[in-house]
């Protein structure tokens, strides 16, 4: 028994030698070698098997129980496509190209490695590729590290002039959007149906708080005349919900009070905080006017977890049902790309039980010509109707033995070969592609981006002209109430902005706030007389020897408003006038070269 296992070994291990052998010495003669050994007896299987190691470590440099990657590489005519990935590389040497094509994006993309080994910049190539042709694309960034693609020269790409960037629940290009809005063409009631199970997943609520919410919403729905208008004056949003609920004193049964508190619980999540801008908008950026265009939406670590996962989760669903509703499509539309894609699907056992309709999205959406892609760190974590129905595979250096068998599979690797997940590089990686290329070694350009360089300033300063562009839209398309019951604006970024910069620039002459606003004298003033009449701020006139200064300030409603989004609101101790006198004062001894301190605290009290 133990001879027949040692000869079989022997056998296998011979096999794939002449395998690798053959891109080296050609397919014909290292078949040759094969079969001569196959129809050799005992002894001279045993001088073969010498004389093939002894070529195999002349020529592909490998030394008996090395594990050196060595996976047979394609055909030079299979590896072409329209959207460059990579150097196919074999026995240490590049050998040509390898190119994706249309399909493979619209039959999803599946990027896998562990942090560090070059996920982002194998992205990066995907998107200066779609970029050159034209291809629009949404990315979800979760760590602030595709703005770097700004810091490439412009001469050598100049589609990144057309790149936007959005940071979500920060306020440095805020993106004001309204959850409620539906897809165009989808009833409001299939909407309201989607937002309640992407909850159910990302805040971890249940069918009873989705009964409450169905309830809350499905009234309001009707109120602003959805069940009868083409074309509704507003949407709804979650501090309609949350006002519903604080005014809403019926008793409850302790199930159903729990249901309650956990559906303020959620709300609360949307309302409080910097990113309740991106929840609430009353005239909200449509998304379907960003699918022409290359976007990249930053969800970093001041945006609570949950609040991120039911983002994401609601982009995709948004973007599904909009698709179906165009038809399908054979032809490349638009491509998303998921950073930590993972926190897409159910992990735990409560959210495997829970409805989970994301297997039916990564089948069906691949119809309408809408790619994917989704990068993570952990192949184990993906479920099989992802890995599994992913057309191309590309997986970079993996560490954990669970990503690593799974990878195993998703790549067809044989016995032994899985080490080499393992060995790869930084920059290296496996890739197959379905039908059409074999797992094999691909060394993926390095995207010269330089890290951080882009800051949020940057940023801004690069989004100033698209925002000027879409604030005009909106007040053209101005039909939109408050983003807060009470308020007076039809436009809720301008409504944090103008107030945030009267609270943090109290002594600002108009001309200077209009020009960090970006604001032109007649659009800032019409604001102002808004806010004014609205009883959110007020002027106040201040004579001095040069004339007539006119400040603002702002009401106690104005801070009101910004301490419900979370923002902290210094109390007034003294009017706008003796704080204008003040920074007069300490200006003037500055300018003499005294060291100035206003209001120190002296003995525990203000001097």
């Amino acid at each position: 028994m133990m001879l027949v296992m040692r000869i079989f070994d022997d056998v296998e291990r011979v096999g794939q030698l002449c395998k690798s052998l053959e891109p080296v010495i050609g397919k014909l003669k290292a078949k040759s070698l094969w079969n001569t050994y196959l129809a050799s007896d005992w002894k001279q299987r045993q001088e073969l098997e010498q004389y093939i190691q002894l070529i195999s470590t002349k020529i592909l440099n490998k030394n008996p129980g090395e594990s050196k990657i060595l996976l047979n590489p394609p055909s030079k005519e299979a590896a072409t496509g329209e959207f460059y990935l990579g150097q196919i590389v074999y026995n240490d040497k590049e050998l040509y190209p390898l190119s994706l094509r249309e399909e493979d994006f619209i039959k999803d993309i599946v990027i896998v490695a562990t942090t560090g080994e070059g996920k982002t910049n194998t992205g990066m190539v995907f998107a200066l590729e779609l970029l050159q042709k034209n291809v629009p694309f949404i990315i979800v960034d979760w760590k602030r590290g595709w703005r770097a693609l700004y810091s490439l020269d412009k001469k050598d790409y100049p589609q990144l002039n057309n790149l936007l960037t959005f940071t979500i629940g920060r306020q440095v290009v805020p993106f004001a959007w309204n959850p409620f809005r539906a897809p165009p063409g989808i009833n409001y009631k299939t909407w309201l149906a989607v937002i309640c199970e992407v909850l159910e997943k990302s805040h971890i609520s249940g069918q009873g708080v989705a009964h409450v919410i169905m309830n809350i919403y499905e009234k309001k729905y009707k109120e602003l005349g959805f069940d009868v208008l083409l074309e509704p004056k507003q949407y709804p949003n979650f501090f309609d919900g949350l006002k519903e609920m604080e005014s809403d004193k019926k008793r409850s049964y302790a199930r159903e009070l729990q249901w309650r508190q956990s559906t303020v619980r959620i709300l609360k999540s949307f309302t409080f905080g910097p990113h309740s801008i991106c929840f609430n908008s009353r005239n909200p950026i449509k998304l379907e006017e960003l699918l022409d265009k290359p976007v990249v939406f930053e969800l970093d670590q001041e945006l609570p977890k949950p609040v991120r996962t039911f983002f994401m989760e609601l982009l995709l669903r948004w973007v599904h049902l909009y698709r179906l509703s165009q038809g399908e499509s054979e032809k490349l539309r638009h491509v998303l790309f998921f950073e930590e894609a993972h926190n897409l699907f159910p992990q735990n056992k409560y959210e495997k039980e829970s409805t989970n309709s994301i297997e039916n999205i990564y089948r069906e959406i691949r119809s309408t010509g809408q790619g994917l892609v989704s990068i993570t760190q952990h192949s184990s974590l993906l479920p099989q109707y992802v890995a599994g129905n992913s057309h191309c595979q590309i997986t970079l250096a993996l560490q954990h033995e669970d990503d690593i068998r799974a990878s195993k599979k998703a790549l067809f690797l044989e016995e032994g070969q899985e080490v080499y997940l393992d060995k790869l590089k930084i920059g290296e990686g496996l890739v197959k592609i379905k039908g059409r290329i074999p797992a094999c070694l691909v060394k993926f350009p390095l995207v010269p981006v330089r890290k951080g360089e882009i800051t949020d300033e940057y940023i801004k300063k690069i989004m100033a002209g698209y925002l000027t562009d879409l604030r005009a839209k909106s007040r053209r398309d101005s039909r939109i109430e408050p983003i807060y019951p009470g308020a007076n604006s039809n436009d809720s970024a301008i409504v944090n902005e103008f107030l945030l910069d009267i609270e943090n620039n109290p002594i600002s002459t108009t001309v200077k706030r209009y020009e960090r606003l970006g604001l032109n004298h007649k659009t800032g003033n019409e604001i102002k007389y808004r806010f004014m009449q609205d009883g959110s701020i007020k002027d106040k006139e201040i004579i001095t020897k040069q004339g007539k200064i006119v400040l603002l300030d702002l009401t106690l409603k104005g801070k009101e408003y910004l301490r419900n989004l979370g923002y902290k609101v210094s109390p007034t101790l003294n009017g706008l006038e003796h704080r204008f006198w003040k920074h007069k004062i300490a200006e003037y001894y500055k300018s003499k070269g005294y060291k100035v301190s206003v209001e120190e605290v002296i003995n525990g009290r203000p001097a």
